[in-house]
């Protein structure tokens, strides 16, 4: 039970510009199939250091730690002083 596959399909864009992006989920909840795609906002820094993504009106913010042409690494503090980390792979 539960989210088992979250991907994001970024639409290219360049630093300092806004794009579309795609947030696909699967898996299962309380019995029943989870699969959702949601459109995304999403824009780069001009210094490339903040990735900010809008989801339904919503703004949150990561740090870019490593960026390349197969992964993105990325991290936030949320409001407890906790340390998140997301790594994505290219497929």
């Amino acid at each position: 039970m539960g989210i088992t596959s979250m991907k994001y399909q970024f639409e290219a864009g360049e630093a300092g510009t806004g794009g579309t992006a795609y947030m696909i989920t699967a898996g299962s909840f309380m019995g029943f199939p989870i699969d959702d795609t949601d459109t995304i906002a999403y824009s780069i820094s001009s210094d490339g250091a903040t990735l900010s993504i809008t989801d339904d009106g919503e703004t949150s913010t990561a740090t870019i730690d490593n960026l390349t042409s197969s992964a993105l690494e990325i991290s936030d503090t949320d409001s407890l002083g906790v340390i998140n980390k997301v790594t994505m792979a290219k497929e």
